[in-house]
């Protein structure tokens, strides 16, 4: 279940998102707790609370007016208010309405579940976060970008209630100039990858010291956007609560990989990155929400393990996926990999073991019965 293959769950934007009726029909008020903050707003302010007031039609469109309620504060201190102003020491209640059209062949029942999605809440959040563009990082300047509205042009479902891609056109202009921003924009939510690093160890013969050779297990897969087959590495989509993407991770791991992975033996790369960052990859922001999170699993095991793994078959069939496993030296795979979570990865593990942030700590492979193979 790869970031972005067929049968990827759903993103679960990263929050677990809860939704809430208001009163009044179409009416509902959605809550992603950390989605706003996850990027580094100034004060570490909550996230915007996104309410969709109702869904009508207006001059032959349907239109979903959505509120959003955010608190905001400078990094001074200053509070901004809805006309601009600063007020020393405390937070201020900012709200905002967006108008949110639906394009051709989007239907009322798809425009609303999209509003409510969290691919699309977190995005609404991120957007009016301190360090958002329509954010007022910094002193008390004021906004840097204008939303002026949405217009959500396709919705992908997966099953018949979980909204899966949305994807969108947003009005941003830019205060100063008036000039319109690029605002095509493909939400998927975020995802996660395991970097898993398996250390084969060959004992020494006549007094010899042990030897060892370190591997990374990659998946093969048929990518339709490229038209061609490439080597990944282990993914798939957050569709769990927020303190829950570890394990969704090691799930993802065992079905394609076939190991079970010990939640404790998890280390997570992008938290080496400044806050600045966000502490997550983000692979084509010019066009997709998408942020990443990379782990990364070692495990010591047996040479005999590694031609195990070598060829191996798995996935899920039902889901339309057939997964081939590799097994390649690390040393060598910053040239055999165009994925860029495997690169990144290898950027972040190789700094943070120059920069003594990692150990150089491989423990046993853990099985499921309990033992383990390093002495295989």
């Amino acid at each position: 279940m790869s970031s972005g293959g067929a049968g990827a769950a759903p993103a679960g934007g990263g929050a677990g998102a809860g939704v809430a009726r208001m009163g009044g029909e179409g009416a509902a008020a959605v809550v992603a707790p950390g989605a706003g903050a996850a990027v580094g707003a100034p004060a570490l302010a909550p996230p915007a609370l996104v309410a969709l007031e109702g869904v009508a039609e207006r001059e032959g469109e349907i239109v979903a007016t959505v509120r959003i309620d955010a608190r905001v504060r400078g990094e001074d201190g200053g509070a901004h208010g809805q006309g601009g102003e600063c007020a020393e020491g405390r937070e201020r209640l900012q709200s905002r309405v967006v108008l949110v059209k639906a394009g051709a062949g989007v239907t009322r029942n798809e425009l609303e579940a999209a509003v409510l999605s969290p691919p699309v809440v977190a995005w609404l959040q991120q957007m009016v976060a301190g360090n958002g563009l329509l954010g007022a990082q910094g002193g008390c300047d004021g906004a840097k970008c204008a939303l002026n509205g949405i217009t959500v042009q396709s919705v992908d479902m997966f099953g018949s209630k979980k909204v899966g891609f949305v994807k969108f056109k947003a009005d941003v202009v830019d205060v100063a100039t008036g000039a319109k921003l690029p605002g095509i924009v493909f939400a998927r939510g975020p995802a996660v990858g395991i970097f898993m690093l398996l250390r084969a160890v060959q004992a020494g013969g006549d007094g010899q010291a042990h030897s060892h050779t370190d591997y990374v297990v990659l998946t093969e897969q048929a990518r339709v956007p490229v038209g061609r087959v490439l080597l990944e590495m282990p993914a798939g989509m957050l569709d769990g609560n927020h303190g829950e993407f570890v394990g969704t991770a090691a799930k993802e791991v065992k079905e394609e990989t076939g190991i079970t992975v010990r939640h404790d033996h998890l280390i997570n790369l992008t938290a080496f990155l400044g806050p600045s960052t966000g502490q997550q990859m983000l692979p084509s922001p010019g066009g997709c929400d998408e942020g990443i999170l990379l782990f990364l699993y070692r495990a010591t095991v047996s040479a005999a393990r590694i031609a195990r793994l070598q060829g191996r078959q798995t996935g899920l069939r039902h889901e339309g996926e057939l997964i081939k496993v590799h097994v390649r030296p690390l040393s060598s795979i910053w040239r055999q990999s165009a994925d860029c979570k495997v690169l990144a990865a290898v950027a972040l593990y190789q700094n943070a073991l120059r920069e003594g942030l990692l150990m150089d700590e491989f423990p046993p492979l853990e099985e499921e019965d309990g033992g383990s193979s390093g002495g295989e």
